[in-house]
Formats: C-alpha cells, structure tokens, sequence
C-alpha cells in the first residue's frame, strides 16, 4: 500500500509538472521545425501575449460617455499600446539576458506580440512564461508569403482600362 501510494504521490508530481512545463500553445509547425532545427539554427517565431487590452470594457465606457466617433481611435491605440508598452519589456529583457542567440526581435502594440529569430532552447524557455499565450512559426521569415511582382513597361491603366476594372469585367 504504501509503495502504491507513493507511485501514485510521484504519478501526480510528475503530472504537474508536465502541465506546467508548458505554458504557451505551440503551433504544430513549430513543433514540428524545433525537432528537426540544427543545433544553433535561428528559428522564425511569433510570440502572442497573454495579456490583452480590454477593448469591450473601453467601448462601454466610450458609449456611456458618449464619445465621438472621431476621439475613439485614438484612445483604442492608446489602450493597446499602454498594455504592449507594460507586457513586451518583460518579454524583451528575458530574451537578451538569455545569452541565447536572437536577432531581428520587432514588436507589436497591435496584438501584443514580439517576432524574433530564436534559437530552439530560448524558444522553449519562453513556451514555459505564464506572460505568453501562444507562439507560432514565423512563415512570413520564410518567405512563404508571396511577393507582389513588379512588371516591366508602362502600367495598363495610362489610355486603357484600369486592371482591377478589366479583372472583374466592369
């Protein structure tokens, strides 16, 4: 009984601390690009903190004050920014006393999040922060995204139709 007992005490320890280990939601691509990133390889990531502006509790207030449409905003950027502007420090400062490899860290008020080149092990110390909810693979870095291609000669529009006029048959 009593070994059960502690089987069950260790079960429960080691439970806990699997929960806890990992705090932020970890996309499956990350997952994915950390188990097979090379020793020292900079990874693209998107970290999403935890803490939000509570831009409901600021339109009642904005509604019940009756703010002009033109006032709010910029007291929405202000919201958002406040709380970027006390949040992402922690984040920033963590990172740089790390002695982890990073480069190209930018922020933004907008969502509160932080994009960085991190190396895998900071990239899991930073899953285990309570201040980040959610962390991604940066897909942006990689150039996933397509870039607008710019063509040679004059433009359509100078004499003739307007392109976006020609593609829906206007």
């Amino acid at each position: 009984k009593i070994l059960r007992g502690l089987q069950l005490a260790s079960l429960a320890v080691l439970v806990s601390l699997t929960a806890q280990s990992q705090h932020a939601f970890l996309d499956q691509s990350l997952i994915d690009k950390l188990s097979e990133a090379a020793p020292n390889e900079l990874i693209p990531v998107a970290l999403v903190l935890e803490e939000k502006a509570d831009l409901l509790a600021l339109k009642a207030e904005m509604n019940e004050r009756k703010t002009p449409a033109r006032d709010r905003a910029p007291l929405v950027e202000k919201a958002l920014k406040e709380v970027a502007n006390s949040t992402q420090p922690a984040i920033i400062s963590f990172i740089e006393t790390s002695n982890l490899e990073y480069e190209d860290i930018t922020l933004f008020w907008i969502s509160n999040s932080i994009a960085l080149k991190a190396e895998a092990e900071l990239i899991e110390l930073l899953a285990i922060r309570d201040d980040i909810s959610d962390m991604y693979l940066n897909r942006d870095a990689f150039g996933y995204v397509d870039k607008p291609i710019k063509e040679e000669g004059e433009a359509k529009s100078v004499g003739g139709i307007e392109p976006g006029l020609e593609a829906i048959g206007a």
